[in-house]
């Protein structure tokens, strides 16, 4: 799928029959969030994602249907064909950017940047992810994720180090209760001098 030659879907095909999707870039922000929800049960997830999807008649919930769902959720792009969506993937080692702590950065890059007001925008979610993926370093949402992206080594000259970490502090993106419990049952079992492969 080439976003410059070929138009943008509103429909995925599942076991040969053409669904329609709500392709807006809001519906898809929130289907993100509902991925990340680590409150959320996988069963829930899935009826969730499905209602706010599909605009009519929902396809039966299938490993076929999952699969087209996250084929247009990662903008047509095989996992290996590019990094369309980096920053989802980078998720799972660190964070750099949260729809709901972020939103008035990203607006206010997306107005800077492009002139669109996200409040007014009909934009695709494969359009908003072009642009968002755009977004040039002079904007401060793009400063402040370079900021949680930046990794410290001892290389760096001590003022330098000292600034980042106070970067890292200040944009540091709130930390979920599972995360809490998961760093404090690391620290137990430590302290407690036990393995902690199965927390890993």
């Amino acid at each position: 799928m080439n976003i410059l030659i070929d138009s943008v879907p509103l429909t995925i095909n599942i076991g040969g029959t053409e669904y329609g999707i709500n392709s807006d870039f809001r519906i898809w922000i929130m289907f993100e969030q509902l991925l990340t929800d680590t409150s959320v049960t996988d069963t829930a997830k899935n009826s969730a994602a499905f209602n706010l999807i599909f605009s009519d008649e929902k396809p039966p919930l299938t490993d076929e249907a999952i699969s087209k769902i996250l084929w247009f959720y990662s903008c047509g792009k095989e996992a290996d064909e590019s990094n369309s969506c980096e920053e989802e993937a980078d998720e799972t080692d660190r964070r750099i950017y949260d729809y709901d702590c972020d939103d008035d950065y990203i607006y206010s890059a997306f107005l800077q940047q492009y002139k669109i007001d996200l409040q007014t925008a009909k934009l695709h979610w494969w359009q908003f992810r072009a642009l968002f993926k755009g977004l040039t370093d002079d904007c401060k949402f793009v400063e402040i994720m370079s900021y949680r992206a930046i990794k410290i080594d001892g290389d760096m000259p001590k003022r330098q180090r000292e600034f980042y970490r106070k970067m890292k502090k200040l944009y540091a993106l709130p930390v979920s209760a599972d995360e809490i419990e998961r760093t404090k049952a690391i620290e137990d079992a430590l302290l407690a001098g036990k393995g902690v492969n199965n927390l890993l």
